[in-house]
């Protein structure tokens, strides 16, 4: 097999976790059915989601400036898996992927908001720390549901704590704010009383 220089595909993903529990590599991930394969593809894919859920660096975007369409709602893309209001004040939720203010009770807005999104990207738009976390979180799942070895979920353990602490690492970089410029404490300091 050919070494490759490029971030870890969906493919290969699949295939470490394949080889997690014993099983031979695949050459294509079947679209559906009942195989090792399709299993752990879903375990990545739902692992995915609830990794890109906690708002990491490469797939938030703070201080998102949205306007009302003509009819006075603010639409959500599907893609956006955490919604909040740059301004501490507000309180939004989403409904109907409509923009709704908790405090007025109304999906109706007169002025730009701000928001803060957190999208649900593409396995090709994740860094590869991201992609790397995913895919042994994902692995150690698939392994402890298909197998349950007490001796491979601890080896499998260790294998998460070092690609989170990596991805942890690599966040921290990322965020060259301070702890009291993040947003959320920069916004409770800069409060008037």
């Amino acid at each position: 097999m050919a070494l490759t220089f490029t971030p870890t595909t969906e493919l290969q993903a699949v295939n470490q976790m394949l080889a997690s529990i014993g099983e031979t590599p695949v050459n294509t991930i079947p679209a559906s059915g009942v195989s090792d394969a399709s299993a752990a593809r879903d375990k990545l894919h739902e692992t995915n989601r609830e990794v890109q859920g906690m708002a990491l660096k490469c797939n938030t975007d703070y201080k998102v400036e949205y306007s009302p369409d003509v009819n006075g709602n603010i639409n959500i893309a599907t893609n956006s898996l955490r919604v909040w209001a740059w301004d501490q004040t507000k309180d939004y939720a989403v409904r109907d992927r409509m923009l709704y203010d908790r405090r007025e009770q109304t999906l109706i807005f007169t002025t730009k908001v701000y928001l803060n999104i957190t999208a649900f990207l593409t396995w090709d738009d994740l860094p590869e720390h991201v992609r790397r976390y995913i895919a042994v979180k994902a692995g150690r799942r698939f392994q402890a549901e298909a197998v349950s070895s007490k001796i491979l979920w601890d080896f499998s353990q260790i294998d998460e704590a070092e690609a989170r602490a990596a991805l942890t690492r690599w966040e921290l970089i990322k965020h060259d704010d301070t702890i009291l410029r993040s947003p959320g404490i920069f916004e409770v300091l800069n409060r008037r009383v």
